[in-house]
């Protein structure tokens, strides 16, 4: 199903829709934990969606921040992963709101934490996905917050998942550890402190957007198996 435009896509087709659909990474977390049945990918790599496609997925090469699909096209919009990789805060607020426009029950946002990344840096510490060149945008829990309440939305929730309690932790890295890293490795990486954290730290951060009423709410936030509210 690879089509280069979305004017001849069959929307009653699907249930939800996946911005930033890769090669369909997410589709087994919109379907388990968010009860998506029938989902279409979106993404603006036409190699992605053929590879995808190929393997018998369904999607499309469209742009997230103006996909020219109907309003409420879709039950929910998962965006997992794609807003770090976007090229400004500007363009992560049109994603967002897009996202917003075409769900008419909810959205869910993820991706990574980057609410610690001041704290760490106190501590001569960062994670590595805060020091790779493809994530020029760094969205923090605030600001989504605060783009969700500027335009009139307010029934959200937002939670960090995996919570990290030292520093340990093999996503942690000494601050003159080099950038677009993966895994801290002592054998390849500057040796780094070994303390406990004294704040909460998480390695995702989670958002569920609610628009008119999610009937199985309860259910998708136990299936996320989410850590900890965030004070946003």
């Amino acid at each position: 199903m690879y089509r280069k435009s979305t004017a001849d896509i069959e929307l009653q087709e699907f249930d939800f829709i996946d911005f930033g659909c890769k090669k369909g990474s997410s589709f087994s977390f919109c379907e388990d934990v968010l009860g998506g049945k029938r989902g279409l990918g979106i993404d603006n790599n036409p190699v992605y969606v053929e590879e995808f496609c190929e393997a018998g997925g369904r999607a499309i090469v469209a742009d997230a921040a103006q996909t020219g699909l109907p309003s409420d096209a879709v039950r929910f919009v998962c965006v997992s992963h794609l807003l770090e990789h976007l090229p400004s805060l500007d363009v992560v607020e049109k994603v967002v709101l897009e996202a917003i426009r075409i769900a008419s029950d909810f959205v869910c946002v993820v991706g990574p934490y980057f609410d610690a990344d001041a704290y760490l840096r106190s501590k001569d510490m960062k994670f590595y996905w805060s020091d790779w060149s493809w994530h020029p945008t760094h969205v923090d829990a605030a600001f989504l917050a605060g783009i969700l309440r500027a335009h009139g939305y307010t029934d959200f929730e937002c939670w960090g998942k995996i919570e990290i309690t030292n520093s340990d932790y093999i996503a942690i890295h000494p601050t003159d550890s080099p950038s677009d890293q993966h895994g801290y490795d002592e054998n390849l990486h500057p040796p780094k402190l070994s303390i406990q954290f004294d704040k909460p730290i998480y390695r995702e951060m989670v958002f569920l957007i609610a628009l008119k009423g999610i009937p199985d709410r309860d259910s998708i936030i136990n299936a996320l198996d989410l850590a900890r509210k965030l004070d946003v």
